[in-house]
């Protein structure tokens, strides 16, 4: 079987779901768009999808995967678009000259989820390394995506702040630390499955929360702001291709498009905030 595999077409939009991309062959008028598989697991391609191909006539092929693979697709030119949540990995993306250009988008917050029963007491934490290091103290389980998403790179950018040697850094096996090679779906399933914490996006918590057994327990930390960005990629000699992805930068920072991002609702929350200009 080819190694990209086709996920699903809603409302024109194709989303496509693995990696890497060898001898996938295209033509140079398909724009496609590495994004992060909670953009996904959100419901917000669904929801966007149809306003995209409506206001700019096209439909753009989206491929679901961590930021980290994201931005190599981007450095091989194997996509148009990038569409992340890595600060550090897009800043060096960038230094690289592997982008055309670089717009924030939008944000949403992680949230630490758990089982209700909150074994390692985080939700009286005065902070999330407080409560990271609660749950490395009790040894309560925890599960990671452990696929180097932009999530797994900020739930490591914290143990690594909390302890520059932190055995979860090294790779050590550990009793209570899990790591999964998840999505952010995936993952969030199996840490309900076995009452375990997590790190989670606010947006797929919301999508897929289920309160009876588990919970939202932190959240309220700067260190857990998530930002979200659009880079063009530079110089993969699909100039029709390139053009796109330019006109969908351009519209999903406009105001109509930021509008639209920030009206998505989730059980009547606001699953993301827009960033970009106005």
């Amino acid at each position: 079987m080819h190694p990209v595999l086709k996920f699903g077409v809603m409302f024109g939009v194709t989303l496509l779901l693995a990696l890497p991309l060898p001898n996938f062959t295209r033509s140079d008028e398909n724009v496609l768009v590495a994004t992060t598989t909670s953009t996904e697991n959100s419901g917000l391609l669904h929801y966007l999808a149809p306003k995209i191909t409506a206001a700019l006539g096209f439909s753009p092929r989206f491929i679901i995967t961590g930021s980290g693979k994201a931005l190599r697709l981007g450095m091989n030119r194997d996509v148009d678009l990038v569409w992340v949540h890595d600060e550090a990995g897009e800043n060096t993306f960038m230094t690289a000259g592997h982008g055309l250009r670089r717009e924030k988008i939008m944000y949403n917050r992680f949230v630490l989820g758990g089982p209700v029963a909150d074994p390692a007491s985080v939700r009286t934490a005065s902070g999330i390394l407080e409560a990271l290091q609660r749950i490395q103290d009790t040894q309560s389980l925890f599960v990671s995506r452990g696929d180097d998403s932009g999530t797994h790179r900020r739930e490591r950018a914290l143990w690594r702040v909390l302890n520059a040697e932190h055995p979860v850094l090294a790779g050590a096996p550990l009793d209570w630390y899990r790591e999964l090679g998840s999505g952010m779906g995936a993952t969030l399933n199996t840490a309900m499955a076995m009452r375990a914490y997590t790190l989670v996006d606010e947006a797929t918590w919301l999508r897929r929360n289920d309160q009876t057994h588990f919970a939202a327990l932190f959240t309220g930390d700067v260190l857990l702001r998530n930002p979200y960005s659009l880079i063009v990629v530079a110089e993969t000699g699909r100039k029709a291709a390139t053009d796109k992805a330019q006109r969908l930068s351009d519209w999903l920072i406009s105001p109509i498009g930021q509008n639209t991002i920030s009206a998505y609702r989730i059980d009547g929350q606001q699953g993301f905030f827009a960033l970009g200009k106005h």
